[in-house]
């Protein structure tokens, strides 16, 4: 389980598999693949007050684009100015607030929303798909209601097109604050969704360049010319060459797959 905790509440790294080769070669001899026969394992933490200044400044960017005058957002101002001031920003997972969320993409998306009504200016900001975080930038807006997104994938730079909900009260969003809205499971769910997608990803790549890689140098070593018929000879001698680059790839995959069993 991923636990909560103030401003580190991911205590437990997560654990995920490289398909990515070394390269081993002795010298005289030909360079052969290696894979790793244990996962990589790496600390994964959201933030602390100055990542929480960070998104704060990001949000207000976005505000700055929309007529809304920056100072007044009371409560982003103070935080970014005084040491000691209230953190106006919490991790929120108690639902999805993204509409039209792709599946699989570490989307990065920044939002910001003024209502007259809550007298709220709230803002929203998800990285990497997983790191979502909400914020009350004021509590005493009372100009004209607006709401702007700004989403891109960041695997290919492209604009998304995305709607945000926000719309949470003062008392929903203090909630986070005191990490009332986070979700392990809710975590574990946002990592698998953009995780598992990418590494399927890594090993269809892997597994394409391993066999042409493998083709290539059987060929190229087995002494049959292209456009020739190949003799039986030849053929023997591709297949020991074409094992001989596909054996790390393979031995990899019985051994992951015999870990998991």
């Amino acid at each position: 389980d991923l636990s909560a905790g103030p401003m580190n509440p991911m205590e437990r790294p997560p654990v995920f598999t490289s398909q990515r080769p070394s390269v081993v070669q002795r010298s005289g001899s030909t360079p052969k693949s290696t894979y790793l026969q244990e996962p990589l394992e790496f600390n994964l933490s959201f933030g602390g007050l100055d990542a929480g200044r960070s998104f704060i400044k990001t949000a207000l960017a976005l505000l700055s684009t929309t007529g809304v005058r920056v100072r007044d957002c009371e409560h982003a101002v103070q935080f970014l100015k005084e040491e000691e001031a209230e953190p106006c920003f919490g991790y929120y997972y108690e639902k999805d607030l993204v509409d039209g969320r792709p599946a699989g993409t570490p989307i990065h998306c920044v939002h910001v929303n003024g209502d007259p009504d809550s007298n709220l200016i709230r803002g929203y900001l998800e990285y990497f798909g997983v790191m979502r975080v909400v914020m009350c930038l004021s509590s005493k807006y009372s100009g004209d209601a607006f709401s702007t997104t700004y989403s891109i994938d960041p695997t290919t730079g492209t604009e998304l097109d995305l709607s945000v909900n926000l719309d949470l009260t003062l008392a929903d969003i203090r909630e986070a604050y005191d990490y009332e809205k986070w979700d392990s499971n809710a975590v574990q769910q946002a990592l698998g969704s953009v995780i598992g997608p990418t590494l399927e990803m890594q090993h269809k790549k892997e597994r394409e360049r391993v066999i042409d890689e493998a083709v290539r140098y059987a060929f190229s070593n087995c002494g049959a010319e292209e456009g020739e018929a190949i003799t039986e000879e030849q053929h023997n001698r591709f297949m020991g060459f074409l094992w001989e680059k596909l054996e790390p790839w393979v031995l990899s995959q019985v051994i992951s797959t015999r870990k998991h069993d």
